[in-house]
């Protein structure tokens, strides 16, 4: 089969799940609830009650009259950055202000669409084979289940695909300073900044400001006893507690250690897999740090592909970064004007319907798709760095 087939074929796939997914997604799972929770406790107790769990569950409680679903906390423990979109968001009806919500999510995400990809309009790639990457990516079966769920991930995934952009341009501090719109997912964003501190360090210096501006921000809405209080709903949602957060159904290493070894402990595993993912921050520092700026996007690639795995919080929907490193992949390829730029793209779409599968099954074969996942959208930059590399140390040859 001719490859621009396969991979108009993959894509196709991909829109057919996400379009069933969007359609059949039951209501009583939407995520949204979480977001519609933190505005209403926003907006009838005031912010600095944000992270009252008992408020939290009282209102959510209220909430739950239009949206069904069981009586059991979904905690909203993410940073206060939406709650003045929230608040207002929150007066309107359940199923309305869900529409609303997807709605703002689905531009969100055409918009970083043709951010990620505004490098392929170029004569080597046809306005078919365009639309088809594009559409590869929002079809890709995490950011559908972002849509479906009504999460608040696409922030995170428009967030990081401006700092790879950015950074491939290299307007490191610009990329820097948006990164901490990530910090919608704070674990998130700290191990993708960390390394920066080791290479191109006005990207770091640039996430410095952008989060000093997201912290002030921050406190001026919920005050100081609030940010106490989001610390301790971390704390609880991470190492102990009740709250509702799914561990072993978690695509990463904590999810991983939870079907493997079972068991009623909580701490164990999430010292473990912090532990773990703090070793390969430092690593992957120290990596860095003898490449010096030589770093690029593709190592920004292999760096969310181990940070998606690896930290100890994350949920399919946030497995929507993984488009990121696919389109950094086959951007690099097309710049060194290589035929086979679409390859990555198509694994992109392999992935996407691994990924579905897991996402309906259990261990053992929950963690093989996983893991197949994240072999296909990594291979293509080790490889691609690999050539790089020979490249440079041939040149050096030469030099000398």
């Amino acid at each position: 089969m001719n490859r621009t087939w396969l991979f108009l074929s993959v894509v196709f796939v991909e829109l057919a799940i996400a379009l069933f997914l969007v359609a059949e997604f039951p209501g009583e799972k939407r995520d949204f609830l979480i977001q519609m929770t933190a505005g209403r406790v926003a907006e009838l107790d005031g912010p600095e009650r944000l992270y009252d769990p008992k408020m939290q569950l009282m209102r959510q409680r209220e909430i739950r009259q239009e949206a069904g679903g069981e009586d059991v906390l979904l905690p909203f423990n993410h940073p206060p950055l939406l709650v003045p979109f929230l608040r207002p968001l929150s007066e309107v009806p359940y199923g309305r202000a869900y529409l609303i919500w997807t709605a703002g999510t689905v531009l969100l995400l055409f918009c970083t669409v043709i951010l990620l990809t505004s490098a392929f309009a170029e004569p080597r790639v046809s306005s078919l084979q365009l639309g088809a990457v594009r559409m590869a990516v929002l079809a890709f079966f995490p950011v559908a289940v972002v849509v479906a769920q009504g999460q608040d991930t696409g922030i995170l995934l428009f967030a990081i695909a401006a700092w790879v952009v950015l950074l491939g341009s290299r307007q490191d501090f610009s990329s820097g300073v948006l990164l901490p719109l990530a910090a919608i997912r704070p674990h998130l964003a700290l191990g993708l900044a960390v390394p920066f501190l080791f290479a191109r360090r006005r990207v770091f210096g640039g996430f410095l400001v952008g989060v000093t501006i997201l912290a002030s921000f921050s406190i001026s809405l919920v005050g100081i006893p609030g940010v106490v209080d989001y610390v301790e709903l971390i704390r609880e949602t991470s190492f102990g507690g009740t709250m509702l957060i799914g561990e072993t159904r978690m695509p990463n290493l904590l999810g991983l250690i939870h079907r493997l070894f079972g068991g009623e402990g909580r701490v164990a595993p999430a010292i473990a897999a912090w532990l773990t993912w703090i070793i390969f921050m430092v690593a992957t520092s120290l990596r860095w740090k003898s490449l010096g700026p030589r770093i690029s996007p593709l190592h920004c690639g292999l760096l969310i592909v181990g940070t998606a795995f690896l930290v100890p919080h994350i949920h399919l929907h946030d497995l929507a970064i993984l488009s990121v490193p696919a389109i950094v992949a086959a951007n690099g390829r097309l710049v060194a004007s290589r035929f086979d730029w679409d390859l990555p793209i198509i694994a992109l779409g392999v992935s996407s319907v691994l990924l579905t599968v897991m996402a309906v099954t259990d261990s053992p074969v929950f963690d093989l798709c996983l893991a197949a996942a994240a072999f296909l959208i990594s291979a293509p930059l080790f490889r691609d760095l690999g050539g790089r590399l020979s490249v440079d140390s041939t040149g050096q040859a030469r030099d000398a």
